[in-house]
């Protein structure tokens, strides 16, 4: 038997014998094309062979080699595809995509990108590439293929409610706040809390679960957002910030004089009013004393609820400052809280 074989381009030949009516042909090159024509011998006569004329040359395929693409890569992941590439692999006419758990094939693609769709979010997913070789007659010449298994990216974290971060310590003595964030769902890895001026709207802080300590500056209004973050390898995928919550630190001096208890404070920028509280005990019991306007610095308070202060008992003050940020009125997460006896 002998053949015509073109290998990737180049033109060469050589040729083959056999007994049976079939043979397998060695030695070729990987991803090539090659074609082959058969004729018969008669060799009974070993010093006149006679051949038959060549039958019509028929195009065959070898398989690419798979390790010439090199590692594949994810080129790119959102919370639903993946971008997979490859280098070229030489002789391979297209690219069988399939799934590395079912061994199922999902795609076909010509060149050496393939994006594969419809995916589920935060989940890892297994995908094998195999080049192959199509002949004219359709016959495809594949033999090993390169694997990749990756995540999609995760969905964003949910936008925190106000009742999902806040102050969770004050410390009025030293001037100093600290913050704390939990997700209700439990999927963030991490949160962050900005500071603001309310007036000037400045970014004074940032907090983190590491970094959550902050030095208040007295008589001034803060408002504060939190938002809620996950991971995809080293990149921070942010969810949407939260509306904001306000606290102020402020300053409040009194004594109790008699029958009398004696307050001042100093002005709060952005106070829209004050309001007076007074109490027998610390943590309630509170009785609305007045609301004085943003221009009032001190009060004498003279009676708890309908009864006249008694000079002999202990009572609890609390002022609080009514906030505005623009034109919108706020409330403060913080207020003070004061001993008269």
């Amino acid at each position: 038997m002998g053949n015509e074989r073109i290998v990737c381009g180049a033109r060469d030949s050589g040729y083959d014998w056999c007994k049976q009516p079939e043979d397998i042909i060695y030695n070729l090159s990987g991803g090539c094309t090659y074609y082959v024509r058969v004729r018969a011998a008669d060799t009974s006569d070993w010093a006149n062979y006679k051949y038959s004329d060549w039958s019509q040359p028929i195009q065959v395929v070898t398989a690419p080699d798979a390790e010439q693409m090199g590692t594949l890569t994810l080129a790119d992941a959102t919370t639903t595809s993946l971008t997979i590439k490859w280098a070229p692999c030489p002789g391979a006419t297209s690219y069988q995509i399939y799934d590395g758990a079912t061994n199922a094939l999902i795609g076909t693609v010509a060149d050496c990108t393939y994006v594969r769709s419809g995916l589920a979010p935060n989940n890892v997913y297994s995908i094998k590439v195999l080049p192959v070789r199509t002949s004219d007659t359709g016959f495809i010449a594949f033999e090993r293929s390169q694997k990749i298994s990756c995540y999609t990216k995760p969905n964003k974290p949910v936008t925190p409610s106000t009742a999902n971060f806040g102050l969770s310590n004050i410390y009025y003595n030293s001037n100093a706040a600290y913050f704390s964030a939990t997700d209700p769902i439990g999927e963030a890895k991490g949160y962050e809390i900005e500071v603001y001026t309310t007036k000037g709207n400045k970014k004074v802080f940032t907090a983190t679960s590491s970094l959550n300590r902050f030095t208040v500056k007295r008589n001034t209004t803060y408002k504060y957002r939190c938002r809620f973050f996950t991971t995809y390898g080293t990149e921070k995928i942010y969810g949407d910030w939260s509306a904001n919550r306000y606290f102020v630190y402020q300053t409040v001096s009194g004594k109790k004089s008699g029958s009398r208890i004696k307050l001042s404070w100093k002005k709060v920028p952005n106070a829209n009013s004050y309001t007076v509280y007074v109490s027998t005990k610390e943590k309630g019991g509170y009785k609305k004393v007045k609301t004085l306007s943003k221009k009032s610095t001190s009060l004498t308070i003279r009676k708890y609820g309908k009864k006249k202060i008694n000079k002999k008992k202990t009572y609890y003050v609390k002022v609080v400052a009514n906030l505005k940020d623009g034109a919108k009125s706020v409330k403060s997460d913080t207020y003070f809280v004061g001993k008269a006896y």
